[in-house]
């Protein structure tokens, strides 16, 4: 009997797919990035509260790219369970919710480092800014939204960032080796996942795309994160 369990163990391990060398996907990333501009796509935003074990989800269609001066903007368009608008831009943060006609704006000046990092984990980014950042793993291979993906898990070096973020998946596609899902993990054991699907890399956007059409009559709030 105990024979037959280690054949079966030994045979499940041999079918596993081998991790492709953390080394190459890091390579193949820099490759990419060295031509990305920006991207569209459809997103799914999960989170996870481990307090009262449940899961939370998000709908919308999101615009990215990479500014003159360097800084990343981002906008996103939810949809499902209710209309929000998510605009960054450099420091500044803005979420309109229409419902409440109301903008919030934030300052992350004071957060700049971390946003950058949260930001720049997810886009077009460069294994030489993984190396930088984290102490980067590959796990393994796994199918995710129908696409072939190399596993990562990223462990910040930074001791201050892992007071937010103890760690974080990405799910990066052998295609065009960019991240198909992100999971940012929390020391709480909360955790938000994100899904995108139908990808478009090096879209033609105009700065209107990351501009919100904010009502005279929306009542503004400036908060500070």
């Amino acid at each position: 009997m105990k024979l037959r369990v280690l054949i079966s163990i030994f045979a499940a391990a041999l079918s596993l797919p081998a991790a492709v060398p953390v080394e190459q996907v890091l390579a193949n990333m820099d490759k990419a990035a060295a031509n990305w501009t920006g991207m569209q796509a459809e997103t799914v935003w999960t989170q996870y509260t481990k307090l009262v074990d449940d899961s939370s989800a998000e709908k919308g269609t999101m615009a990215v790219q990479r500014a003159a001066d360097g800084r990343v903007d981002l906008r996103i368009q939810f949809t499902e369970p209710y209309p929000r608008d998510l605009l960054v831009r450099g420091t500044e943060v803005q979420i309109y919710k229409p419902r409440i006609q109301t903008l919030e704006e934030y300052d992350v000046s004071k957060s700049k480092d971390k946003l950058e990092q949260a930001l720049l984990s997810g886009f077009g980014v460069s294994g030489k800014f993984l190396r930088e950042h984290y102490d980067v793993q590959a796990v393994g291979e796994e199918e995710v939204a129908g696409q072939q993906t190399v596993q990562l898990e990223l462990t910040p070096k930074d001791d201050s960032m892992k007071e937010s973020i103890t760690r974080i998946e990405m799910w990066v596609s052998k295609t065009n080796w960019q991240p198909v899902q992100q999971r940012l993990h929390q020391p709480n054991g909360d955790h938000r996942t994100y899904l995108y699907s139908n990808v478009e890399l090096n879209p033609k956007l105009k700065d209107s795309d990351f501009r919100i059409d904010i009502p005279k009559k929306a009542k503004r709030e400036k908060k500070q994160l």
